[in-house]
C-alpha cells in the first residue's frame, strides 16, 4: 500500500503537474514517480503549520493555499519551498477551519470558514478582512458555514452553503 493516509479530504493538480493530497495526517505531493509528505514540525516555523488539511487552491502567483481543520490557513511558496501559517488569533483570519478557497480578479484570496463566514486576504497589504455575519446579511448570504467557493470568468464569486448557492456582488 503506497499511500498510508486513508482520510484524504482534498486534491489539486498544480501548474507544474504535481498532484497534491490534503489528508488528516499532512500534505502529500506526488510527481508521478515518488511522493513527499509534508508535516508540521514544531521546531521549524517554515514547516506545514497544521497537519489536518481540508482544502487546497493554487493562486495566479503559483502559491498553494492550504485550508486546515483547526489550524487556520497555510501558504506554500513553491519557489522557496517554505510554508507561512495564518491563524485567527494572530493574523485576523475569522476562523481556523477553512473549507473553501478561491481568488478574485484582483488577486485577493477568499476563504470560506466553518462557522464565521468569509475572510479575504490581500497579498498587497498582507492582511485579512473578514466578513462577519452582519456583512453577510447585507449580501443575503446565510451566516456561518461556507462549504465551497468559485470565481467565474466574469469575476463573480459563487458561495455554496448548506442553505444553498449564493452570488457575491
Amino acid at each position: 500500500d503506497e499511500y498510508p493516509y486513508k482520510l484524504t479530504y482534498t486534491m489539486l493538480q498544480d501548474n507544474n503537474g504535481f498532484l497534491w493530497f490534503g489528508t488528516m495526517h499532512g500534505l502529500l505531493r506526488y510527481d508521478g514517480l515518488q511522493s513527499v509528505l509534508f508535516r508540521n514540525n514544531i521546531d521549524d516555523s517554515t514547516s506545514l503549520g497544521f497537519d489536518d488539511i481540508v482544502s487546497l487552491y493554487q493562486d495566479k502567483r503559483g502559491n498553494i493555499w492550504i485550508g486546515t481543520w483547526g489550524g487556520g490557513v497555510v501558504k506554500y511558496d513553491l519557489s522557496s519551498e517554505k510554508f507561512s501559517t495564518f491563524i485567527a488569533e494572530k493574523n485576523g483570519l475569522s476562523d481556523n477551519i477553512i473549507w473553501a478557497i478561491t481568488e478574485d480578479m484582483e488577486g485577493n484570496i477568499w476563504f470560506g470558514t466553518q462557522s464565521k463566514g468569509l475572510s479575504i486576504y490581500s497579498p498587497g497589504k498582507k492582511s485579512f478582512n473578514s466578513f462577519d455575519n452582519n456583512n453577510l446579511d447585507k449580501q443575503n448570504i446565510p451566516k456561518g458555514y461556507i462549504s465551497t467557493l468559485l470565481t467565474d470568468s466574469k469575476g463573480d464569486i459563487w458561495i455554496g452553503t448548506p442553505q444553498g448557492l449564493h452570488k457575491y456582488v
